[in-house]
């Protein structure tokens, strides 16, 4: 696995106005992770962040690791967790990070909000 953090969650998304349930939405999500991924035995690093700029659709979720491909999955719910850390797993096994739409569950492609490749440059 990549060394750093791999699996980000917002956990502010929402935070004005929203019912109790919307407001702890990305909580609720971060929580799961982790008990899903420390159940299957994994040692994901997870963490809880407060913004991932997707506000519009909470709950936002992003891979990212040091010269790969970054992820950003919307609206999403406790029900997405197991097809997230899956993906998440295939990312970290990954060179690049860079995995094609069609590798992605089902239920996840309509969810992926962002997609950003590395730069790479040369410093002169």
């Amino acid at each position: 696995m990549s060394a750093g953090p791999l699996l980000y969650v917002c956990v502010t998304c929402v935070r004005n106005g929203a019912t109790a349930y919307e407001r702890r939405r990305g909580r609720d999500f971060a929580e799961a992770a982790k008990s899903y991924a420390k159940s299957r035995g994994l040692t994901q690093p997870i963490r809880s962040v407060e913004c991932l700029m997707g506000c519009p659709t909470p709950c936002n979720a992003t891979l990212r690791s040091p010269g790969k491909t970054t992820f950003r999955f919307s609206a999403l719910g406790c029900d997405d967790v197991p097809d997230v850390i899956e993906v998440s797993v295939r990312y970290a096994e990954s060179e690049i990070g860079d995995l094609p739409q069609e590798q992605l569950p089902l239920r996840l492609r309509g969810k992926l909000a962002a997609r950003v490749t590395p730069v790479s440059f040369e410093v002169r």
